[in-house]
């Protein structure tokens, strides 16, 4: 299911932290065009999606394209960003995103947001389809 944003509206800002303990907030971002995923490391739907994510952030890096995930929902203890990096994933992921992912309406997981490089929400996703082709279409709308 996708769904573009009419009219563009700015994305809701936040800080979290990552699993260095490093504060990381969406104007850290400004500038860069954003493929932001809400996830949990018990979601196998989002175990299909990720893969295409990094690649895709590799494909557009030279566009300047970054992919950030935030992971919520999460049982005590888990380390989402060890179990991406154990899957081959390099994205980063934020922890502990439960306020952020009401902030944005998130009702499930994966949940993507796409985001141009003025801050604008230009689109979202609820697919966990890597070969969804509309991935592709989204990304365009943030270059």
């Amino acid at each position: 299911m996708l769904s573009a944003c009419t009219p563009v509206s700015q994305a809701p800002n936040f800080s979290l932290y990552n699993a260095n303990g490093e504060l990381v907030s969406l104007h850290d971002f400004r500038g860069k065009p954003l493929v932001l995923t809400f996830w949990s490391t018990w979601c196998r739907f989002c175990k299909q999606l990720h893969p295409r994510l990094d690649q895709l952030a590799k494909t557009y890096q030279p566009q300047g394209v970054q992919v950030l995930g935030i992971s919520f929902n999460e049982d005590k203890g888990d380390k989402p960003q060890a179990l991406l990096q154990a899957r081959g994933i390099q994205f980063t992921t934020l922890l502990a995103g439960d306020k952020v992912a009401k902030l944005y309406g998130v009702k499930g997981t994966p949940a993507t947001f796409f985001i141009n490089r003025k801050g604008e929400l230009m689109g979202t996703t609820r697919t966990f389809n890597p070969d969804e082709p509309q991935l592709i279409e989204l990304i365009n709308k943030i270059l």
